[in-house]
This record gives structure tokens, sequence and C-alpha cells, in this order.
């Protein structure tokens, strides 16, 4: 069975990762921990919410502003 993929959720970035994760790894841990640890529980209670999407742009600010 093939692994899901998709790419980095960060502006620009073209590496494929797993489905399991947001963005690469480099990417993930410019995001504050607050702000990943916010996007992990709004996805794990509720799936994708618009709390989480919300959470998801944050992280992408985040990323581009470093």
């Amino acid at each position: 069975m093939p692994r899901r993929t998709h790419k980095c959720a960060a502006t620009g970035c073209a590496r494929i990762i797993p489905a399991v994760q947001l963005m690469c790894n480099p990417h993930w841990a410019m995001v504050p921990p607050e702000l990943r640890a916010l996007i992990d529980r709004t996805y794990r209670k509720v799936g994708a919410s618009p709390a989480y999407f919300a959470a998801v742009a944050k992280a992408r600010k985040a990323v581009e502003n470093t």
C-alpha cells in the first residue's frame, strides 16, 4: 500500500512529507511551541475545524516571518 504524502504547508516549500505531518521538520521547528500544541490539540479533538485552520494560518505566518 503506498504511503500518503503531501507538500509541506509552509508557503513556497516543495518538500514532500508524510500525510500525518503538517510541515517538514525544518519548518515545523520554526513554529512556536505553543502554536504547535494548539495545532495538535485542535486537529486531534475535532478534526479539521475552523480553529485548526486558523492555527495553521498563524503557523504559516510564523514561518514566513523568520
